[in-house]
């Protein structure tokens, strides 16, 4: 499965009086798989860059196969992962991870003359479907799949004094357990969370962090009469909401280029890539089920 590629930075219009730059970048990536007995695992770790990319695919024994990736844009992480497996002669699982962060540290444009708290509120969306199928099992056998979203916002309590972090998640999870009853198991879970970290009073004169962390994982498992697929598909995806950041008050605003961040609002970068009809890993989804589908048929 191709490496997702985040597209550069379109070009930013700094606004006069409301610019401030990050001042520090931290993205991290990292993608593992295992296919019954081979193991392969890649690692971007964090760093300055403000952008990294991790792919992992592995191929073992029965049949079974697993890809996972990773990438870091501006203002967004994303990850797939993906994999089935044929009915094999010998009894094996195969299971795949994906992680994606990154780290944005901001100093906020303020109005002259302001001294005071203000009221931030930071908002982030989340979306992603996963799904697991199992078939062609005379025993129990159960494929997972699951994603989860996480947007942390690290600030300067006004009203405490002292740095304070807190954390808004999503997850979604799908199992499908096939045996000699059921044949043909499949769940479907999506994820569409609006992620936002309600009102916050801030120190404007202090740095604000926003993390955000998505991660997701799939396995399954085969025998001589099971078969199964699990995946986190396609176009999975934790970004800023289009108004990144809000304040109770005028005159306040966050301007950044590394997060793709224009007077509060983010601007994703990856609508000026060329349109892509459909995600490597559906491709890969649809492939593995039309090879399942073949096999139960031979079956």
């Amino acid at each position: 499965m191709k490496h997702i590629l985040f597209s550069g930075l379109i070009g930013l219009a700094c606004l006069a009086g409301t610019t401030s730059q990050a001042a520090s970048v931290q993205s991290y990536a990292q993608a593992s798989a295992g296919g019954c007995g081979s193991t392969s695992t890649h690692t971007d770790p964090w760093s300055n860059s403000g952008g990294a990319v991790a792919a992992a695919k592995a191929t073992g024994t029965s049949g079974c196969d697993m890809s996972s990736n990773a990438g870091v844009g501006a203002g967004h992480v994303g990850i797939t992962v993906s994999g089935g497996a044929n009915a094999g002669m010998d009894h094996g699982s195969s299971t795949g991870q994906a992680v994606a962060r990154a780290q944005y540290t901001f100093n906020l444009a303020t109005p002259p003359g302001a001294n005071g708290p203000v009221g931030m509120k930071v908002n982030a969306l989340a979306h992603g479907v996963v799904e697991a199928r199992q078939f062609i099992a005379s025993y129990t056998a159960t494929a997972t799949a699951s994603l989860e979203a996480i947007l942390t916002v690290s600030y300067f309590d006004w009203n405490l004094k002292r740095e304070r972090s807190t954390d808004m998640s999503a997850k979604a999870e799908a199992f499908a357990t096939s045996n000699s009853l059921t044949r043909n198991a499949v769940d479907s879970q999506g994820l569409d969370a609006a992620l936002t970290s309600g009102w916050l009073t801030i120190d404007p004169t202090k740095e604000v962090k926003v993390q955000l962390h998505f991660r997701g994982g799939a396995s399954y498992t085969a025998h001589e009469t099971a078969s199964g697929l699990a995946a986190a598909l396609g176009g999975n995806t934790l970004s800023f909401a289009p108004t990144a950041f809000e304040f109770d008050a005028t005159g306040y605003s966050v301007t950044d280029a590394n997060a793709s961040i224009v007077n509060n609002q983010w601007i994703d970068p990856r609508q000026s890539a060329p349109a892509v009809p459909l995600p490597a890993p559906a491709l890969l989804l649809i492939g593995g089920l039309g090879a399942l589908g073949a096999l139960r048929r031979r079956g």
